[in-house]
């Protein structure tokens, strides 16, 4: 039964007819709205449990794998039904005479399957933002050719049917009116190679310029003690306050979430609050968000931690997200491609749906070379794979997929930050060194290296001995 508290919470979000609510099933559990996932027969697969209290919270049942779809009433057998991105989206659908379905945010290809074997058109109806279009083009993507397909365009200043519904005085008459105003998607011509290269994304979507565009993925490797968590704490600082972590120029501030899997949340305030204050009046405190999470999440099997963190992105409007260490977010074998590779799915996902870049950061392999310890895919994933050095310096261990001319050759220790770029000639050249060999199917001679960077013999030995233990243990690799 729903208490009165309950059927407020639903009026004040447009859902206003009592045999609506009833027929949809929705009911109440633990101070939640539970909202029942059902099949074409009506038995429940799933529920989610959504907060009434202004939070966007919810909690969803363990071990429960979460169906593609969530349907409304008659919606399985609909020759029309709507397309929606939330289930209380998908039922004001419903109360407006629209049986609807929902993906709940994210686009599963298992939909498409449903879609096709219950129904003959579908109308879209994407929220009016970035993620909303990225939604509507994946739909479109997978259905285009195996339905008809329409689409609802939503009045100016409107974000989804909520916005609709909340704004009106009559909620069911207002978004109806908003579903009868579609129009047919036509079919897009198959991408010739002229029709390809004109598309919109030829330049650079820069971050952080020159350095991480959007939905790149930026695995970041390192001994312990190597700096990398400070490195990254002090990066996601700097971005909001409008600072490049690597130049003098000023940037846009970035929106980023640091999620620290490792670090307790009284340590990670003692870690972040010196930060804070070197940033001072620069920093724009709504454009960074901290969690701290020592226990760590299992994005490959538990929807729970995975609803978090997708709810962390859409809360906040990140471009930027930045989490780990690697070995804390799936339960099982890290070694293991069935406990790992969902995990990698579901961070590709969020970086489509929501266009965000994300950072990782992972310990290395026993036997160095700069590679994530763990499943051998994460060599292969990121767009950019790099290691830092105690020494500072940046070794990739994979060759980027872009240009990356904004990361400097190494770091130091001191400064106005407490890492620096470092400016040395001697230390800068170090770097460099560093970096060529670990490019290198055989070990340079000095002369090679010499002619390479254009100096001196004299200055390549007086450098390397500065360096002398480190050149001595030094190996050479391929980039995979």
């Amino acid at each position: 039964m729903l208490t009165d508290e309950a059927r407020s919470y639903l009026a004040q979000r447009g859902l206003v007819r009592a045999e609506v609510i009833e027929e949809a099933g929705l009911d109440e559990q633990e101070g939640f709205l539970k909202i029942r996932w059902c099949d074409a027969q009506g038995a429940e697969l799933y529920h989610k449990l959504r907060s009434m209290n202004g939070e966007k919270r919810y909690r969803n049942p363990k071990g429960t794998e979460r169906p593609a779809l969530f349907a409304t009433p008659r919606a399985f057998g609909w020759s029309a039904p709507a397309l929606v991105e939330s289930e209380l989206d998908a039922l004001l659908a419903f109360q407006a005479g629209q049986p609807a379905f929902a993906t709940a945010g994210t686009w599963r290809d298992e939909a498409v399957a449903i879609l096709t074997e219950h129904a003959e058109e579908v109308v879209l109806v994407p929220d009016a933002d970035d993620a909303g279009r990225r939604w509507r083009d994946q739909a479109v993507e997978a259905l285009e050719g195996k339905l008809k397909l329409f689409e609802v365009e939503l009045p100016d200043g409107v974000k989804d049917l909520g916005d609709v519904a909340a704004g009106a005085d009559d909620p069911v008459t207002a978004v109806a009116a908003v579903l009868d105003n579609f129009k047919p998607i036509k079919p897009e011509p198959e991408p010739d190679v002229d029709r390809f290269l004109s598309g919109d994304n030829q330049e650079y979507r820069w971050i952080v310029p020159d350095v991480i565009e959007a939905e790149d993925r930026l695995l970041l490797t390192g001994r312990e003690g190597s700096g990398k968590s400070l490195f990254l704490e002090q990066v996601v600082v700097q971005l909001a306050a409008r600072i490049h972590p690597f130049a003098s120029e000023p940037i846009k501030a970035v929106r980023s979430v640091l999620v620290d899997l490792e670090n307790p949340a009284h340590e990670l305030r003692r870690r972040l609050r010196a930060l804070r204050l070197q940033a001072g009046e620069r920093l724009e405190p709504d454009t960074l968000f901290i969690n701290s999470r020592p226990e760590g999440l299992d994005l490959g099997a538990d929807e729970d931690d995975r609803e978090w963190l997708r709810q962390r992105l859409a809360r906040t409007h990140a471009d930027l997200l930045v989490i780990g260490p690697v070995y804390k977010m799936a339960d099982g074998d890290p070694n293991s491609e069935s406990d790992i590779k969902p995990v990698v799915t579901f961070l590709d996902e969020l970086r489509v749906e929501f266009g965000v870049a994300i950072v990782l950061e992972a310990h290395m392999t026993h036997e160095g070379k700069g590679r994530p310890y763990g499943w051998s895919g994460w060599r292969r994933w990121p767009e950019i794979g790099i290691e830092l050095r105690e020494s500072g310096q940046f070794v990739h261990w994979r060759t980027p997929r872009h240009e990356t001319p904004g990361i400097p050759p190494a770091l130091q220790r001191g400064g106005e930050w407490p890492l620096t770029v470092a400016t040395r000639p001697r230390d800068v050249l170090w770097a460099r060194i560093v970096e060529y060999v670990a490019q290198s199917l055989t070990r340079p001679s000095i002369r090679d290296l010499a002619t390479s960077f254009g100096v001196s013999v004299g200055l390549i030995h007086k450098t390397i001995n500065e360096h002398r233990e480190e050149w001595d243990g030094m190996n050479t690799g391929v980039n995979g």
